[in-house]
């Protein structure tokens, strides 16, 4: 890791030209602009901690970025998604880094890439290097990258999730015996405390930090997300246009509420995952109610777990 870490500051050091970089896009004009203005709720604001060394330096432009990248990517795709990172097996990652490929083809689909249930920033590191990998020069810093997450860790499940779920939780949080901070991404806290999926938001920004990525194009909105997606603060900033959108946090309500608020926005030709589709039942209850409702979205196949293509548009 510390050998990419030399490599980004000797190649990113020297200050790119603004003029390479893609004005913000509306949403986050305006919510930079009016975030002193909007009675927002901490969770909703865009962060302001300290970021990591790396994404201090002047924002690259797209020819040094994807130089960087031609020179190290084995090893920062072998460093940078790492299990220390994220828990999705590397087939799913190699899924992902497809779907973004595809996304930069011909023809090119335009938007906005987001993550809800982020855990350590992995699977948005994979996000973030395909899209680095597969643009052009030209196209290669035009998406912007958000990240939804309690940054706390999992927080409990609810009627709606079942039984199964709910033993679990109480199994996970109660049994300080069978504890192992190896297994099931649980951490246990300096006040003793097990958290679940526990993944702090400085912890993210330094992964994410190391893809070189501007920082200002990185998007975090903290909170639980089935909440921070009802803040009339947050609807005003999100995205009107979404090229991929990646599911994992876990439980019913929240996967609801992404799917209400988000899945219009996305693209023709734009991706839909919901990774726990497969693992657990609130998930999977949420999106199968979900497409009851819209008769018009044809079988989502399962792949990882569940995959949806929006169909693209017919030209006349």
């Amino acid at each position: 890791m510390r050998s990419i870490h030399t490599l980004l500051l000797a190649t990113l050091a020297t200050p790119s030209n603004a003029a390479s970089r893609p004005p913000a896009s509306r949403g986050e004009a305006n919510y930079t602009r009016n975030r002193t203005d909007v009675s927002a709720p901490a969770s909703s604001r865009k962060l302001k901690s300290e970021d990591p060394p790396v994404s201090k330096l002047e924002a690259p432009d797209g020819a040094k970025l994807m130089e960087f990248h031609r020179v190290t990517s084995p090893l920062a795709t072998a460093g940078l998604v790492s299990p220390g990172l994220t828990m999705i097996s590397p087939s799913h990652i190699a899924f992902e880094q497809k779907a973004v490929k595809k996304l930069n083809g011909n023809p090119y689909v335009a938007g906005d890439i987001v993550e809800c249930g982020v855990w350590r920033g992995g699977s948005m590191v994979a996000l973030i290097l395909a899209q680095i990998q597969t643009s052009t020069r030209a196209r290669i810093l035009d998406r912007n990258f958000w990240l939804f997450d309690t940054f706390e860790g999992l927080p409990p499940p609810t009627a709606e999730d079942g039984e199964r779920v709910k033993t679990t939780w109480n199994s996970v949080h109660s049994d300080a015996h069978n504890f192992r901070e190896d297994k099931g991404g649980l951490t246990r806290m300096s006040n003793g405390q097990v958290k679940w999926n526990y993944g702090s938001i400085d912890m993210v920004r330094a992964a994410l930090g190391l893809t070189g990525y501007p920082s200002n194009q990185i998007n975090f909105v903290r909170g639980k997300v089935e909440d921070t997606l009802a803040d009339p603060a947050v609807k005003a900033v999100l995205p009107e246009r979404i090229a991929l959108l990646r599911l994992d946090t876990d439980w019913y309500k929240s996967t609801r509420a992404e799917l209400d608020v988000l899945f219009d926005r996305i693209v023709p030709g734009g991706f839909l995952i919901i990774d726990d589709y497969c693992t657990w039942g609130g998930s999977r209850r949420a999106a199968d109610e979900f497409f009851k409702n819209r008769s018009m979205v044809a079988n989502p196949k399962v792949g990882p777990c569940l995959v949806y293509e929006k169909p693209a548009q017919r030209a006349d």
